[in-house]
């Protein structure tokens, strides 16, 4: 199958799905740029699996699930047990499993994890502007990007006693 607009193409259809240009699955090299499109045309999710398992799910919504068929966030990541874990790294980190900065759950109840195995500081910032600094000596910095001690805060601290 060739469709002008995409180039080579593999079209799966049904009559379920209808037989035109927009009806069912495709599998398409996008020319001249190469790029490669797997698309429905159809209302429906697209799923995506391995060993004889669905692994991910793509709503017909938008939404992805990664270990879920029915993902309640836009990218919902479950594990049956503990540990679903997200993994930043690059050609500076390294990529082994104690490389770069990981966000995880970290225990059966929930426990949330976001760190950095480098040996550099974590940075934590709204509107472009780092908010609370973690020192890579473990110094903690509020308001400031260079502390000097173990807590240190630029500008008033306010204490309350509940109850």
């Amino acid at each position: 199958m060739f469709r002008p607009s995409f180039g080579p193409t593999i079209g799966l259809q049904n009559n379920t799905t209808g037989t035109t240009a927009t009806d069912g699955v495709i599998l398409a090299m996008n020319t001249p740029s190469g790029q490669a499109l797997f698309q429905t045309y159809e209302n429906e999710d697209m799923l995506l699996g391995t060993n004889g398992q669905t692994r991910m799910t793509i709503k017909s919504g938008g939404a992805i699930g990664i270990g879920t068929s029915n993902p309640v966030f836009t990218v919902g990541i479950f594990l049956p047990s503990f540990g679903p874990t997200i993994g930043l790294q690059n050609n500076t980190t390294g990529t082994t499993a104690t490389d770069g900065v990981i966000l995880a759950m970290n225990t059966p109840q929930g426990e949330a994890l976001f760190q950095t195995y480098e040996n550099q500081d974590l940075k934590l910032g709204t509107n472009g502007q780092t908010r609370l600094l973690v020192k890579n000596s473990g110094l903690v910095g509020i308001g400031i990007t260079n502390p000097q001690s173990l807590l240190h805060v630029a500008g008033d601290i306010r204490v309350e006693t509940s109850g």
